[in-house]
């Protein structure tokens, strides 16, 4: 059963695609200037991450601490888990839980947009293999095959990624 704050993801190490968790936990800072914690992520990138959410993901984190993490001491540098990040990080603040058998793979454009990634197809089969059912795509990305006929859900922009696991509460 996931919980809010938890989402997975998919990163390509050398030819292989190899899944992971995202883990974030959003709480109001007892500090003038509020902590941003990343743990097997670039801080620089979670920095980005976190100014995209509250500009176009009207998630309004500003004066919250952050902590972001990668759970099982991973370190992940593939921008194409951007939207999982940020996905955890709005799921914990929101107090939504991503559906089960689920998982998000995008890169974040600094307009907002979700851009597409490399090797979507040997993501999405990895995913499927697994288990998953449900992928959060880009919408302007290319899939070669849906063979597995997953479900696909393309989103373009960050706030319609943020805008669907919104649905997810209504629907519990």
């Amino acid at each position: 059963i996931s919980a809010p704050g938890s989402v997975v993801s998919c990163t390509i190490e050398g030819s292989r695609a190899l899944l992971f968790e995202a883990q974030a936990l959003v709480s109001r800072s007892n500090f003038a200037t509020a902590q941003r914690v990343a743990a097997g992520i670039d801080p620089k990138r979670l920095t980005i991450i976190l100014a995209l959410l509250e500009k176009f993901g009207g998630v309004p984190i500003g004066n919250s601490d952050v902590f972001a993490s990668i759970a099982g001491g991973l370190k992940v540098n593939d921008t194409g888990t951007d939207l999982a990040i940020a996905l955890a990080i709005a799921s914990n603040h929101l107090g939504i839980a991503m559906p089960n058998h689920s998982l998000a793979i995008g890169e974040l454009g600094l307009s907002g947009e979700v851009r597409p990634v490399s090797q979507m197809d040997l993501r999405i089969k990895e995913a499927h293999r697994l288990g998953f059912d449900e992928i959060v795509i880009p919408g302007n990305g290319k899939v070669v095959s849906n063979t597995a006929k997953l479900k696909l859900i393309s989103v373009t922009r960050l706030n319609d990624a943020i805008d669907w696991l919104k649905t997810k509460r209504a629907s519990k």
